[in-house]
């Protein structure tokens, strides 16, 4: 699988990973932990990381790393949704900004034409969470025996299904935090797999500094399939830096 692939399939990937799935039976009501960690993410809404560092990695059955991409954006500050900027771009360490800077501003051109003609044009991006209290119908979450520590926090695990926008669903593993209920850490995969997709895993990663200052730092996507003898594999992490939110404020 060439570079481009690669890329182009993780970054669909994540997106897709967190999109709804058709409407779930109606739930027993919300454990008292998980109520607070929908709201600590509805508090937290319009925080945009200015930066992005993501690495996807080509791997071979043996999980062997065959080629990498390493890819950073920045996104400036500024209203609506923002125009990403690419600010480096290796492929197995040769610097092919220059190149991918000329494709990117060509697609992003196509974009703009599209949606001044009233087309969807293509947006990339991750989003969407079980914590959505708009979407609180469409989950279903119940407390697990299991505990974990994240980032020095003692955490309570729930499993929970939820359902997308478009319909899709995803089951997963969250930890909350057994002192506020913030989310620290999520593991899920749609349900079921897309066609021809043997393994599809997203990991988000959050940072809670206090009340409406919640955010993902990091994703984590792998994935593997393929058809008759063509398989492939891909790992792809981004790393979400130096967050702003709508108005000007800056993560210290």
């Amino acid at each position: 699988m060439t570079g481009r692939i690669a890329r182009v399939l993780g970054v669909a990937t994540a997106a897709t990973l967190f999109a709804p799935a058709a409407p779930c039976s109606p739930s027993e009501p919300a454990d008292p932990l998980w109520k607070n960690a929908v709201a600590i993410a509805a508090a937290s809404q319009g925080w945009r990381p200015s930066r992005t560092v993501s690495r996807i990695e080509d791997l071979a059955r043996d999980g062997r790393v065959q080629s990498v991409e390493e890819v950073t954006f920045a996104y400036p500050p500024g209203a609506g949704e923002p125009r990403p900027e690419l600010v480096r771009y290796l492929r197995d360490g040769v610097d092919v900004t220059a190149q991918e800077r000329a494709k990117l501003a060509k697609q992003q051109e196509e974009t703009a034409h599209d949606r001044k003609g009233g087309g969807r044009g293509v947006t990339f991006g991750v989003g969407g969470t079980p914590f959505d209290a708009q979407r609180q119908a469409t989950v279903s979450a119940r407390r697990t025996p299991e505990k974990a520590t994240v980032d020095g926090r003692a955490c309570q695990a729930f499993d929970y299904s939820r359902l997308d926008p478009a319909g899709s669903r995803f089951v997963g593993t969250a930890f909350l935090d057994e002192q506020t209920g913030a989310p620290m850490t999520l593991r899920e995969r749609p349900d079921p797999l897309p066609r021809f997709a043997d393994k599809i895993w997203v990991t988000l990663s959050f940072v809670y500094k206090g009340p409406g200052e919640w955010y993902p730092t990091r994703v984590a996507v792998e994935g593997s399939g393929g058809l008759l003898f063509i398989r492939k594999s891909i790992r792809t992490t981004i790393a979400l830096l130096d967050f702003r939110r709508s108005g000007g404020s800056v993560a210290p």
